[in-house]
């Protein structure tokens, strides 16, 4: 990945919805104020779920606007693995993550040929072997600090 950031001038953003209800909503049904939820837009990349053979253009899927779970708009949620092109000449990236690092994705378009999105709760090959076929250069994990201490499946990282 580069050295610096790439200024978010450099990103089209759009505002997805103004009427966003997080993790916490859901779990307390407090109500403290709906959110925004942005979408960074860089490029013309495309995603596939779990090789599945289905290419979708984009890494939005705006049908989920129209439902609860707003946030599975980024990448179409928690899958076990998500395939990205995005159309640049470079490395190819493993991230390892939790729900938190969807929104996340957006950041990485400039910086990898491919990005590979692995949700190890229900990711069902070895880990290693993944990165070894698919000849990825990078590794990025990232969970929020209280998913990672209690998840269960992070010891998969080693094999």
């Amino acid at each position: 990945m580069g050295e610096i950031a790439l200024p978010l001038g450099q990103f089209t953003q759009e505002t997805l919805t103004n009427q966003f209800l997080g993790t916490t909503f859901s779990k307390t049904g407090i109500w403290f104020k709906q959110d925004t939820m942005d979408a960074f837009i860089y490029g013309y990349p495309s995603m596939e779920h779990n090789m599945d053979g289905n290419i979708q253009n984009g890494i939005y899927d705006r049908s989920y606007l129209s439902v609860k779970d707003k946030y599975s708009t980024y990448i179409g949620g928690n899958q076990a693995l998500t395939k990205i092109y995005t159309g640049n000449v470079g490395d190819k990236l493993v991230l390892v993550k939790d729900s938190y690092a969807n929104t996340f994705v957006q950041f990485l378009l400039p910086y990898y040929s491919e990005i590979h999105v692995i949700d190890l709760r229900s990711f069902g090959m070895s880990l290693s072997a993944y990165v070894e076929e698919q000849e990825i250069d990078d590794m990025l994990v990232l969970y929020n600090l209280k998913g990672f201490s209690e998840e269960s499946s992070v010891f998969r990282i080693t094999k």
